[in-house]
């Protein structure tokens, strides 16, 4: 069975811990990041992490991060050890995976961070209809959730949501390696109605950043 992962963020209780950061030793210079990426995946991190512990740890060393998604199970809500950070700069992503280079720990853990660009690429949606796996039966009752496949590694968030029209992505759910944090060409798309779906489902096949995407119900 597929693992479907989601995105979250969250806010949790803040709960700073002076100890939450070790580093055996400290860099004095961030490795190279020559395209000034300022999103990394972080893995290996303890469970009982929260948002703010993890911004706190980094900023004990100098860096600062911005922003936090988690990497979750989609339908028990687990929590994987693994998030996605933004940093304030391309600088302070570069020191953070200098510093997990030379051994950082957050609450007792050795972190792994890399550097995880976000997906970005050419604004163009492709019509031309190509071939593809037949869908599956519609659920009874119908759902307001489309399972996205075969999706390009440079599709941006706004291009699914143009491809779709005219009906509304309500959430979108990308999937995740839970090892690496690479994006996996595929995601999970909720809609404000179950008859949006439905007509999404005819574009199963269509060209979507070069590639044919194919579209299912899930």
């Amino acid at each position: 069975r597929e693992m479907r992962l989601e995105l979250s963020e969250n806010n949790g209780p803040a709960s700073k811990q002076s100890s939450a950061c070790y580093a055996p030793s400290h860099p004095t210079q961030p490795v190279a990041n020559p395209e000034n990426v300022d999103r990394c995946f972080v893995g290996n991190l303890n469970w009982k992490i929260d948002k703010e512990t993890l911004l706190s740890a980094f900023e004990s060393i100098g860096i600062k991060a911005e922003h936090v998604f988690w990497v979750t199970d989609k339908q028990t809500g687990d929590f994987y050890g693994s998030s996605f950070v933004t940093f304030q700069s391309g600088a302070d992503a570069a020191m953070a995976v200098a510093y997990s280079d030379a051994g950082l720990q957050i609450l007792k853990r050795p972190v792994k961070i890399q550097f995880s660009p976000h997906k970005n690429g050419v604004k163009t949606v492709e019509n031309r209809k190509q071939p593809l796996r037949e869908t599956s039966a519609r659920p009874e009752g119908g759902t307001k959730t489309a399972f996205f496949g075969n999706l390009s590694f440079n599709l941006e968030e706004e291009q699914l949501r143009q491809f779709c029209e005219p009906a509304k992505i309500k959430e979108i759910r990308w999937l995740y390696h839970k090892d690496s944090g690479n994006f996996k060409g595929a995601g999970f798309a909720e809609f404000t109605e179950a008859s949006e779906v439905d007509e999404v489902i005819k574009k199963n096949g269509m060209n979507l950043v070069g590639r044919p995407v194919r579209i299912d119900y899930a």
